[in-house]
């Protein structure tokens, strides 16, 4: 359910910079703030159920640094891949025209894949071993920030790289596989960096995003 509404988060800001012109300052501001408010959101709405992983990058960091079970990371990838999948071929029904006319979402990009992938995973887990309230925040306030540093509205996240992709019915097969290496490298190089910067990087990768004390993963 989260994956679904984050795509649904991602175009519908998208709807809006279009609306409002996808080149004005109106229409990026308040798209940006669409999509920052939306994906907090989600993470603060479904965190305490399954800690809101959306991003299978981040689910499978929480098994590979933390203690999630493998067995577990497969399920939710399955399950993020299913909500994902549902709301793209939606989107792909009812909003083709104004998907094709935001340069937001418009082709890959590797490079700003990877910087958005690496700014959320190091936000997640520099955040995440709070098991607080301020994760959402965090994470949406990020969102938003990504935005105006990438000009990509995917916030490094594959599904919705891949959703872009199928909606705007775009056959550059070369350009998505260089946006979802630059997605996987960005998040490789956050959780080496977290290693570094956070004592507990580790106990945050076992939280993600948001699960509070007392709530089984």
């Amino acid at each position: 359910m989260g994956s679904a509404l984050l795509v649904a988060v991602m175009f519908g800001s998208g709807a809006v910079r279009v609306q409002l012109g996808a080149g004005t300052m109106a229409g990026a501001l308040l798209g940006s703030i669409a999509l920052g408010l939306g994906y907090g959101l989600v993470v603060w709405s479904f965190g305490g159920l399954s800690g809101a992983q959306t991003n299978p990058l981040v689910t499978l960091l929480a098994s590979a640094m933390g203690e999630q079970r493998w067995s577990s990371a497969v399920a939710r990838i399955v399950a993020q891949l299913a909500g994902a999948t549902g709301t793209t071929l939606i989107a792909a029904q009812i909003g083709p025209l104004w998907a094709s006319g935001d340069t937001a979402v418009a082709g890959a990009r590797g490079v700003a894949e990877g910087v958005a992938s690496f700014g959320f995973v190091l936000v997640a887990l520099g955040v995440a071993q709070r098991r607080d309230i301020k994760v959402p925040l965090a994470l949406g306030s990020f969102a938003t920030a990504s935005f105006w540093m990438t000009g990509r509205a995917t916030v490094g996240n594959p599904l919705l790289v891949l959703s872009v992709f199928v909606v705007r019915g775009e056959h550059d097969a070369g350009g998505l596989l260089i946006a979802l290496g630059g997605a996987v490298l960005g998040a490789v190089l956050a959780s080496a960096v977290a290693r570094l910067l956070f004592p507990r990087a580790r106990e945050a990768a076992s939280c993600l995003l948001f699960v509070p004390h007392g709530v089984r993963r």
